[in-house]
């Protein structure tokens, strides 16, 4: 059946009660303009899905590549505050260096043992000298900034790659709802299409082409009714299931498995002629059987009014006798030390 209400667009027109079909035939289908455009909007909105997880990925990689930078400006900060710290104790050194010889030719020239050349020399030594502490003093402070910037720069860069990771997470979320959309349009899309899930023959045929049909026109309270309501009915006619009902006090002698023998109940035949005799036993030989079956399940539950439980036969050979709803009447083996059960 339909699983959306909608106008029945396309029905076989070569389809009727009788026909084989084959699995996966397609048999009718509903109007697809919603189902197409909710389609066609859900693959739209996966392509954008799709987009914002690239862009997303690019700005985490762009984030990382940031923060590498970052790191690596570090380093070079750190790496240049050490040079200029090496720098500031050598221009120490030699500053000491040039106070000391200052003093000393300061010393010699007042005594006239040095010229007034040394003299200025020794002092333009001075001067370079202090300049270089000076110079060496300013690259350690250039030095500590660039240290103060880089780090930063890697807070800001850290904080950048965590938003992009969220960004990645949530993208790919959408990613993920988008395709969730897309399957369920896609279902919504399959389920407007009534396809054979079998190899089997139709059974009935409840729609036509340009009908409108709605799920809950479907009945269920009873099997002529949902028979009635259902668009289209398949059977496989290979094989029949027949459901009997047995008195709750042969539970235990009916088993999965047992042998079945069926035949055709004669509509023109008395009540009685209809009904098998338990007592008497099946009135022919059960190997003049043509239609056979197994017993394929025993329900566990009682009914609460009838006091008995279902049991299912399926059909293992003659079922090309059969029709399907057919009153038959069927003897199953019980177990071993009682007698075959029988119902109707």
């Amino acid at each position: 059946t339909f699983e959306n209400a909608g106008r029945i667009d396309f029905l076989d027109p070569n389809l009727k009660e009788g026909d084989w079909v084959k699995k996966g035939q397609v048999l009718a289908y509903q109007n697809q303009s919603r189902p197409a455009a909710t389609v066609a909007t859900a693959d739209a909105q996966l392509v954008s899905a799709n987009t914002q997880l690239t862009s997303a990925r690019s700005q985490l990689t762009v984030a990382q590549s940031q923060l590498a930078d970052a790191n690596a400006q570090l380093v070079r900060a750190n790496t240049q505050l050490a040079v200029a710290e090496a720098n500031r104790m050598e221009a120490d050194a030699n500053l000491q260096l040039a106070q000391r010889t200052f003093q000393r030719y300061a010393t010699l020239l007042k005594q006239k043992s040095a010229s007034q050349q040394e003299y200025d020399s020794a002092e333009a030594q001075l001067a370079s000298a202090r300049a270089a502490v000076r110079r060496s003093a300013e690259q350690i402070n250039s030095a500590r900034a660039d240290i103060n910037v880089a780090k930063t720069g890697i807070t800001t860069a850290k904080a950048n790659v965590e938003t992009a990771k969220a960004g990645v997470t949530a993208a790919q979320a959408g990613v993920g709802t988008a395709k969730a959309n897309l399957g369920s349009a896609n279902v919504t899309k399959k389920e407007s299409y009534l396809v054979s899930p079998i190899d089997g023959v139709v059974a009935r045929i409840n729609v036509e082409q340009g009908y409108y049909y709605s799920p809950q026109y479907v009945q269920l309270q009873s099997e002529p009714q949902l028979f009635n309501t259902v668009p289209i009915i398949l059977i496989d006619p290979r094989q029949f299931e027949v459901t009997i009902r047995l008195p709750y006090d042969q539970f235990d002698n009916v088993k999965v498995g047992a042998e079945s023998y069926i035949d055709i109940v004669d509509i023109n035949a008395s009540l009685e002629e209809r009904l098998p005799s338990e007592v008497a036993g099946p009135q022919k030989a059960l190997t003049s059987y043509p239609i056979r079956g197994r017993v394929y399940s025993v329900s566990p539950v009682l009914d609460t009014d009838l006091r008995n439980f279902i049991v299912t036969v399926r059909t293992t050979q003659g079922q090309n006798s059969l029709r399907d709803g057919e009153n038959v009447s069927l003897w199953t083996r019980r177990t071993p030390q009682s007698r075959s059960a029988s119902a109707r």
